[in-house]
């Protein structure tokens, strides 16, 4: 199979998880102004935690929170070229 090809089917095996996610993840206001993300981080870091990643929410002004997440992957971590951008592509298991 090919690494596309795998991707595409680890995807479609956790569809249901990605849009629960998508959908609580749309449904935080984050809009921009005011810019204010701690709804949207917070939905996010749930979100890994529940997986049984550790993530943090880290800001450097109140408002404007970023998620760092330490996730183990039991697979590999690969680059995977689309269209003309590079995007890494997370396989785990």
């Amino acid at each position: 199979m090919s690494p596309r090809d795998e991707i595409l089917k680890r995807i479609d095996e956790r569809k249901g998880e990605w849009l629960r996610l998508l959908s609580d993840l749309v449904q935080q206001p984050s809009e921009n102004p005011p810019g204010d993300t701690r709804q949207a981080g917070a939905c996010t870091a749930g979100f890994l935690r529940s997986g049984g990643h550790t993530s943090e929410i880290v800001a450097p002004q109140e408002s404007m929170a970023n998620v760092v997440a330490i996730c183990d992957i039991d697979d590999y971590l690969d680059t995977v070229r689309v269209h003309a951008l590079s995007a890494l592509a997370f396989l785990s298991t």
